[in-house]
């Protein structure tokens, strides 16, 4: 039982958690268990990503831009190639 939680723990707390802090005010004593996941999530981030982070923050229209429009190219690519299409080009 202990390494099934152990596995599914990093997806079911770290991963899905929005860290926002409303499970404070569903607790009886007011944990906000959110700030926990944020330590958890800067102990496991590399350097690597923590610079992306910063950069992608630092640039964020820029992000939101071409993130924008790249959503709007794979939009016309599925309106040309279809849905079928697209699932077989984008599988990985």
């Amino acid at each position: 039982m202990y390494a099934a939680l152990d596995a599914d723990f990093p997806y079911m707390a770290l991963d899905t958690c929005a860290t926002d802090g409303l499970c404070a005010t569903a607790c009886p004593v007011s944990i906000d268990t959110g700030q926990l996941v944020k330590r958890f999530r800067e102990i496991r981030s590399t350097a690597a990503a923590k610079q992306w982070a910063e950069r992608i923050s630092r640039h964020f229209k820029l992000t939101e831009f071409t993130l924008r429009w790249a959503l709007r190219l794979g939009h016309a690519a599925q309106s040309v190639i279809g849905l079928d299409g697209m699932q077989r080009v984008t599988r990985c």
